[in-house]
């Protein structure tokens, strides 16, 4: 069991935009097995419920970020074990632990990654005192209850974050884009075959020999900056990753004192795989869900093009976004 803070600020703050992120309200629901509210007037109204909150918050408008996210993700091995009972008392112990046992919040069990999650949106306003509760030492905090109820209730025990940080950060940020774009990220593809590329490490001696390596499933090692990445053979350059994502032997540092002076691919190798960011999920749900994206994106470029024939003349940059923002707000909410 893993936990996570998110500290969202200004617009993305909203208490309203994260609960109806937590019910999947913009795709029926698709990814949200149950959604629950506690602490408030009216339980038995999601969306009733929000507006509660919204009213409770409008009473303490000297203080910003009142809107506390927090996600509690379970390895695949503890899937079946997770139900909705299980969730909320979990998710009452999480808000004990924080200092939320009486206040407001919006509960959510998603399954749209190997991990199934629960999203928690806290109200920090105090609902009787109206005063802003910020927990102190929450991660430490979280954490040692994850590690509790893992031993509690026969769960799988998962590292602490500090003992996984590089690796665990890697894979939470790649989880987060393969959840939210539909399709499998550059790192999850690289991390999927992690163990043969320390192979191909440990048994190339030339710098060549490594990129003939890594050829194989579609990658190659180029320089960037002080450091060295990993990019897909064919891709635009921005779409790389970091060579250390894979472990400190691939370190730029590491890598030149094993071979010598950065050689990049000196010709093509035989390719037997290739990242394509391939749509991941649930046949017919995920799937589905990435085809609107893509609808959606093809879309906004369309309307970007258009826009920049149109305002080609904009007398400034900052003059021209703020005529694509205005025209994109207007034509995306149709």
């Amino acid at each position: 069991m893993i936990c996570k803070i998110e500290q969202a600020k200004g617009a993305k703050g909203s208490y309203r935009k994260l609960a109806n992120y937590i019910a999947d309200a913009n795709n029926d629901g698709e990814k949200c097995l149950a959604t629950w509210t506690v602490g408030g007037a009216i339980e038995d109204d999601y969306n009733l419920a929000i507006d509660e909150v919204v009213v409770t918050q409008s009473f303490n408008r000297r203080v910003q970020g009142n809107t506390y996210h927090l996600i509690i993700s379970f390895p695949p091995e503890d899937r079946q074990k997770i139900d909705v009972e299980f969730s909320k008392k979990v998710e009452q112990n999480f808000a004990e632990i924080l200092g939320f046992a009486e206040h407001q919040r919006h509960c959510g069990i998603h399954d749209n990654t190997s991990n199934m999650h629960i999203h928690i949106a806290y109200n920090m306003i105090d609902p009787l005192t109206k005063k802003k509760n910020s927990p102190g030492w929450d991660k430490i905090k979280c954490t040692q209850l994850c590690r509790e109820l893992e031993i509690e209730n026969n769960l799988k025990i998962v590292g602490s974050i500090k003992e996984k940080a590089g690796e665990q950060a890697s894979n939470s940020k790649a989880q987060n884009v393969d959840a939210h774009a539909g399709k499998q990220s550059l790192l999850n593809y690289v991390l999927d075959r992690k163990e043969p590329l320390r192979d191909i490490l440990e048994r190339a001696t030339t710098w060549q020999e490594l990129q003939e390596g890594f050829s194989i499933y579609g990658l190659t090692i180029r320089l960037r900056g002080n450091g060295c990445v990993i990019s897909a053979i064919g891709s635009v350059k921005q779409n790389h990753i970091k060579a250390s994502s894979l472990g400190r032997e691939f370190s730029k540092a590491s890598l030149e004192k094993k071979f010598g002076e950065f050689e990049k691919r000196a010709e093509k190798y035989e390719t037997k795989e290739k990242y394509q960011g391939e749509a991941i999920g649930k046949a017919g749900v995920d799937s589905a869900r990435h085809e609107r994206y893509l609808k959606k994106r093809e879309k906004q470029r369309s309307l970007y093009q258009h826009q920049r024939e149109k305002y080609q003349n904009a007398k400034t940059w900052n003059q021209f976004v703020y005529r694509m923002k205005r025209y994109f707000g207007s034509e995306m909410e149709r």
